[in-house]
Protein backbone atom coordinates (compact mmCIF):
# COMPACT_ATOMS: atom_id res chain seq x y z
CA UNK A 1 0.00 0.00 0.00
CA UNK A 2 1.09 3.59 -1.06
CA UNK A 3 2.03 6.37 1.34
CA UNK A 4 -0.96 8.41 -0.64
CA UNK A 5 -3.20 5.48 -0.15
CA UNK A 6 -2.33 5.29 3.92
CA UNK A 7 -3.79 9.54 4.08
CA UNK A 8 -6.51 8.78 1.84
CA UNK A 9 -7.90 6.25 4.45
CA UNK A 10 -7.34 8.52 6.76
CA UNK A 11 -8.74 11.06 5.48
CA UNK A 12 -11.75 9.10 5.23
CA UNK A 13 -11.73 7.69 8.84
CA UNK A 14 -11.53 11.08 9.67
CA UNK A 15 -14.41 12.37 8.58
CA UNK A 16 -16.34 9.02 10.04
CA UNK A 17 -14.75 9.78 13.25
CA UNK A 18 -16.30 13.97 13.12
CA UNK A 19 -19.27 12.96 12.31
CA UNK A 20 -19.56 10.31 15.13
CA UNK A 21 -18.08 12.14 17.94
CA UNK A 22 -21.16 15.02 17.42
CA UNK A 23 -20.08 17.49 14.64
CA UNK A 24 -22.09 15.72 11.86
CA UNK A 25 -25.22 18.27 12.10
CA UNK A 26 -22.89 21.26 11.96
CA UNK A 27 -21.32 19.34 8.96
CA UNK A 28 -24.66 19.05 7.52
CA UNK A 29 -25.75 22.16 7.88
CA UNK A 30 -22.63 23.87 5.61
CA UNK A 31 -24.82 23.37 2.39
CA UNK A 32 -27.23 21.93 0.39
CA UNK A 33 -24.52 21.16 -2.55
CA UNK A 34 -21.50 19.23 -2.86
CA UNK A 35 -19.42 22.63 -4.14
CA UNK A 36 -21.16 24.99 -1.18
CA UNK A 37 -20.02 22.39 0.65
CA UNK A 38 -16.54 22.73 -0.30
CA UNK A 39 -16.28 26.65 -0.57
CA UNK A 40 -17.26 26.84 2.76
CA UNK A 41 -14.70 24.68 4.31
CA UNK A 42 -12.57 27.87 5.00
CA UNK A 43 -15.23 29.07 7.59
CA UNK A 44 -15.44 25.32 9.07
CA UNK A 45 -11.31 25.72 9.67
CA UNK A 46 -11.73 29.57 11.16
CA UNK A 47 -14.98 28.56 13.53
CA UNK A 48 -12.68 25.32 14.75
CA UNK A 49 -9.70 26.75 15.10
CA UNK A 50 -10.66 30.27 16.71
CA UNK A 51 -13.98 29.62 18.09
CA UNK A 52 -13.75 25.95 19.59
CA UNK A 53 -10.56 25.36 20.66
CA UNK A 54 -9.33 29.09 20.48
CA UNK A 55 -5.87 28.28 19.02
CA UNK A 56 -3.82 29.98 16.24
CA UNK A 57 -3.73 27.16 13.65
CA UNK A 58 -2.50 27.74 10.09
CA UNK A 59 -5.16 25.79 8.07
CA UNK A 60 -5.63 24.97 4.42
CA UNK A 61 -7.74 27.32 1.91
CA UNK A 62 -10.47 25.64 -0.49
CA UNK A 63 -11.31 27.55 -3.99
CA UNK A 64 -13.40 25.61 -6.89
CA UNK A 65 -14.78 26.19 -9.95
CA UNK A 66 -17.85 24.86 -12.15
CA UNK A 67 -16.25 23.26 -15.50
CA UNK A 68 -18.96 22.63 -18.37
CA UNK A 69 -19.01 19.04 -18.29
CA UNK A 70 -20.69 19.63 -14.42
CA UNK A 71 -17.59 18.12 -12.55
CA UNK A 72 -16.21 20.94 -10.19
CA UNK A 73 -12.40 22.35 -9.86
CA UNK A 74 -11.15 21.85 -6.61
CA UNK A 75 -8.03 24.00 -5.71
CA UNK A 76 -6.08 23.31 -2.57
CA UNK A 77 -3.72 25.56 -0.65
CA UNK A 78 -1.74 24.77 2.13
CA UNK A 79 1.58 24.92 3.60
CA UNK A 80 1.83 21.00 4.84
CA UNK A 81 2.84 19.73 1.16
CA UNK A 82 2.02 16.11 0.56
CA UNK A 83 -1.31 16.38 2.60
CA UNK A 84 -3.31 16.07 -0.34
CA UNK A 85 -4.21 12.39 -0.34
CA UNK A 86 -6.04 12.90 2.92
CA UNK A 87 -8.23 15.50 1.00
CA UNK A 88 -9.32 13.05 -1.11
CA UNK A 89 -10.63 10.37 1.44
CA UNK A 90 -11.83 13.13 3.33
CA UNK A 91 -13.85 14.57 0.57
CA UNK A 92 -15.12 11.12 -1.24
CA UNK A 93 -16.32 10.31 2.68
CA UNK A 94 -18.12 13.44 3.32
CA UNK A 95 -19.92 13.05 -0.23
CA UNK A 96 -20.96 9.73 0.74
CA UNK A 97 -22.52 10.55 3.89
CA UNK A 98 -23.74 14.09 3.44
CA UNK A 99 -25.42 14.01 -0.29
CA UNK A 100 -25.04 10.49 -1.01
CA UNK A 101 -23.10 10.66 -3.79
CA UNK A 102 -20.16 8.96 -5.41
CA UNK A 103 -17.47 10.90 -6.47
CA UNK A 104 -14.26 10.61 -8.51
CA UNK A 105 -11.32 12.25 -7.74
CA UNK A 106 -8.26 13.22 -10.28
CA UNK A 107 -5.53 15.38 -9.49
CA UNK A 108 -4.74 17.26 -12.00
CA UNK A 109 -2.03 19.47 -11.10
CA UNK A 110 0.51 20.05 -8.20
CA UNK A 111 2.50 23.03 -7.90
CA UNK A 112 4.67 24.44 -4.99
CA UNK A 113 6.35 28.20 -4.48
CA UNK A 114 8.13 29.45 -1.65
CA UNK A 115 6.52 32.76 -0.08
CA UNK A 116 7.76 35.38 2.19
CA UNK A 117 6.07 35.54 5.70
CA UNK A 118 7.01 37.67 8.42
CA UNK A 119 7.80 34.92 10.45
CA UNK A 120 10.47 33.92 7.46
CA UNK A 121 10.56 31.97 4.43
CA UNK A 122 7.70 29.21 3.89
CA UNK A 123 6.73 26.51 1.49
CA UNK A 124 2.92 26.76 -0.08
CA UNK A 125 1.53 24.11 -2.03
CA UNK A 126 -1.58 24.19 -4.46
CA UNK A 127 -2.97 21.30 -5.38
CA UNK A 128 -6.04 20.84 -8.56
CA UNK A 129 -8.24 18.17 -8.60
CA UNK A 130 -11.53 17.60 -10.46
CA UNK A 131 -14.66 16.20 -9.54
CA UNK A 132 -17.34 14.34 -10.89
CA UNK A 133 -20.17 12.39 -9.57
CA UNK A 134 -19.90 8.35 -10.46
CA UNK A 135 -23.21 7.45 -8.77
CA UNK A 136 -25.88 8.52 -6.43
CA UNK A 137 -26.66 6.60 -3.35
CA UNK A 138 -30.11 7.40 -2.90
CA UNK A 139 -31.95 9.79 -1.96
CA UNK A 140 -31.20 12.72 0.73
CA UNK A 141 -33.86 15.51 2.21
CA UNK A 142 -34.37 18.35 -0.22
CA UNK A 143 -33.04 21.53 0.89
CA UNK A 144 -33.62 24.31 -1.45
CA UNK A 145 -31.22 26.04 -3.71
CA UNK A 146 -29.86 29.53 -2.77
CA UNK A 147 -32.22 32.16 -5.21
CA UNK A 148 -30.20 34.53 -7.21
CA UNK A 149 -33.25 36.07 -8.95
CA UNK A 150 -33.28 38.64 -6.26
CA UNK A 151 -31.26 41.77 -6.46
CA UNK A 152 -30.15 44.57 -4.14
CA UNK A 153 -29.13 47.65 -6.01
CA UNK A 154 -27.18 50.56 -4.36
CA UNK A 155 -25.56 53.71 -4.78
CA UNK A 156 -21.84 54.08 -4.59
CA UNK A 157 -22.94 56.46 -1.07
CA UNK A 158 -25.71 54.00 0.35
CA UNK A 159 -22.71 51.16 -0.31
CA UNK A 160 -19.55 53.18 1.57
CA UNK A 161 -22.79 53.91 4.27
CA UNK A 162 -23.61 50.36 4.91
CA UNK A 163 -20.28 48.65 4.78
CA UNK A 164 -18.57 51.27 7.17
CA UNK A 165 -15.33 49.64 7.23
CA UNK A 166 -14.98 48.53 3.65
CA UNK A 167 -12.24 49.23 1.03
CA UNK A 168 -12.00 48.14 -2.63
CA UNK A 169 -8.39 47.34 -4.36
CA UNK A 170 -7.24 46.84 -7.87
CA UNK A 171 -5.14 44.27 -9.22
CA UNK A 172 -1.81 45.83 -7.93
CA UNK A 173 -3.67 45.85 -4.23
CA UNK A 174 -3.61 49.96 -4.18
CA UNK A 175 -7.05 51.10 -2.47
CA UNK A 176 -9.77 52.21 -4.92
CA UNK A 177 -12.11 53.41 -2.21
CA UNK A 178 -12.66 52.63 1.31
CA UNK A 179 -15.68 53.02 4.47
CA UNK A 180 -16.30 55.96 6.13
CA UNK A 181 -15.57 54.56 9.61
CA UNK A 182 -11.27 54.10 8.13
CA UNK A 183 -11.26 57.25 8.74
CA UNK A 184 -11.53 57.45 12.12
CA UNK A 185 -8.95 55.29 12.75
CA UNK A 186 -6.35 55.58 9.95
CA UNK A 187 -4.63 58.99 8.75
CA UNK A 188 -6.73 60.49 5.83
CA UNK A 189 -3.19 60.23 3.91
CA UNK A 190 -2.98 56.50 4.28
CA UNK A 191 -6.67 56.28 2.63
CA UNK A 192 -5.89 57.97 -0.72
CA UNK A 193 -6.67 56.16 -3.72
CA UNK A 194 -3.73 54.65 -4.89
CA UNK A 195 -2.10 54.08 -1.68
CA UNK A 196 -0.78 50.29 -1.70
CA UNK A 197 -3.00 47.64 0.56
CA UNK A 198 0.48 46.80 2.23
CA UNK A 199 0.92 50.25 3.63
CA UNK A 200 -2.13 50.15 5.58
CA UNK A 201 -2.84 47.01 7.20
CA UNK A 202 -1.03 43.36 8.01
CA UNK A 203 -2.51 40.36 7.50
CA UNK A 204 -3.36 38.07 11.34
CA UNK A 205 -4.87 35.70 9.15
CA UNK A 206 -4.88 33.93 6.87
CA UNK A 207 -0.96 33.77 7.25
CA UNK A 208 -0.19 34.62 3.53
CA UNK A 209 1.67 37.56 1.47
CA UNK A 210 -0.53 40.24 0.92
CA UNK A 211 -1.26 40.80 -2.71
CA UNK A 212 -3.32 40.24 -4.91
CA UNK A 213 -2.78 36.54 -6.00
CA UNK A 214 -3.00 35.42 -2.82
CA UNK A 215 -6.09 37.02 -2.28
CA UNK A 216 -7.54 35.51 -5.01
CA UNK A 217 -5.99 31.75 -3.78
CA UNK A 218 -7.73 32.40 -0.27
CA UNK A 219 -10.84 34.69 -1.23
CA UNK A 220 -13.55 31.78 0.95
CA UNK A 221 -10.98 32.44 3.55
CA UNK A 222 -11.74 34.67 6.78
CA UNK A 223 -9.41 37.55 6.90
CA UNK A 224 -8.65 39.27 10.02
CA UNK A 225 -6.91 42.61 9.00
CA UNK A 226 -4.63 45.01 11.80
CA UNK A 227 -4.25 48.48 11.26
CA UNK A 228 -0.32 49.02 10.89
CA UNK A 229 -0.88 52.77 12.39
CA UNK A 230 -0.55 52.98 16.07
CA UNK A 231 -3.47 54.78 17.89
CA UNK A 232 -1.14 56.98 18.95
CA UNK A 233 -0.03 57.71 16.05
CA UNK A 234 -3.37 58.36 14.26
CA UNK A 235 -3.73 61.05 17.18
CA UNK A 236 -0.57 62.75 16.62
CA UNK A 237 -1.83 63.20 12.80
CA UNK A 238 -5.42 64.39 13.82
CA UNK A 239 -4.02 66.77 16.50
CA UNK A 240 -1.46 68.12 14.01
CA UNK A 241 -4.36 68.39 11.09
CA UNK A 242 -6.56 70.02 13.44
CA UNK A 243 -3.88 72.40 15.14
CA UNK A 244 -3.37 73.81 11.21
CA UNK A 245 -7.43 74.11 10.64
CA UNK A 246 -7.69 76.08 13.88
CA UNK A 247 -4.45 78.10 13.92
CA UNK A 248 -3.02 76.38 16.83
CA UNK A 249 -6.30 76.85 18.77
CA UNK A 250 -5.75 73.00 20.60
CA UNK A 251 -4.57 72.97 23.59
CA UNK A 252 -1.54 72.01 25.01
CA UNK A 253 -3.35 69.60 27.33
CA UNK A 254 -5.81 68.66 25.36
CA UNK A 255 -3.35 67.31 22.82
CA UNK A 256 -1.20 65.65 25.73
CA UNK A 257 -4.55 63.71 26.81
CA UNK A 258 -5.07 62.51 23.58
CA UNK A 259 -1.84 61.08 23.33
CA UNK A 260 -2.18 59.68 27.12
CA UNK A 261 -5.16 57.84 26.26
CA UNK A 262 -4.24 56.90 22.97
CA UNK A 263 -0.99 55.26 24.43
CA UNK A 264 -2.88 52.83 26.16
CA UNK A 265 -4.76 51.40 23.00
CA UNK A 266 -4.74 48.79 20.92
CA UNK A 267 -4.44 48.36 17.07
CA UNK A 268 -7.19 48.36 15.26
CA UNK A 269 -8.64 44.46 14.06
CA UNK A 270 -11.15 43.88 11.58
CA UNK A 271 -12.59 40.70 10.64
CA UNK A 272 -14.15 40.06 7.46
CA UNK A 273 -14.67 38.90 3.62
CA UNK A 274 -12.87 39.23 0.55
CA UNK A 275 -15.40 39.09 -2.68
CA UNK A 276 -14.34 39.35 -6.14
CA UNK A 277 -15.44 41.92 -8.49
CA UNK A 278 -15.86 42.06 -11.88
CA UNK A 279 -17.26 44.11 -15.00
CA UNK A 280 -18.84 41.14 -17.45
CA UNK A 281 -15.56 38.56 -17.58
CA UNK A 282 -12.86 40.43 -16.48
CA UNK A 283 -11.58 40.62 -12.96
CA UNK A 284 -11.41 44.19 -11.78
CA UNK A 285 -10.05 43.26 -8.16
CA UNK A 286 -11.28 42.61 -4.61
CA UNK A 287 -13.59 44.30 -2.28
CA UNK A 288 -13.46 43.55 1.15
CA UNK A 289 -16.24 44.00 3.91
CA UNK A 290 -15.18 43.82 7.09
CA UNK A 291 -16.60 44.01 11.11
CA UNK A 292 -14.51 45.97 13.67
CA UNK A 293 -12.55 43.48 16.15
CA UNK A 294 -11.22 46.04 18.71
Amino acid sequence: MSREQVWEMYGGFLIEYTMEIGWDELIRSMSPNLKGFLDNLDSLHYFIDHVVYKANLRGPSFRCEDNPDGSITLHYYTGRPGLYPIVKGVLREAAKRVFKLDIAMTITGRTQRSVQMTTGERIEEHSASQESQTDSLGSVAHRPEPGNEFKIRLTNEDFVTSFPYHFVIDQDCKLVQVGRELYNHIPRDLLLPGTPLIRVFEVARPQIPLDFDSICNFINAVFVLQVKTTPMEFQKSVNKRNSQTMDGAIGENDYNNGIDHMAQSQHLKLKGQMMMMSTGTESIGVTAKFSCLT
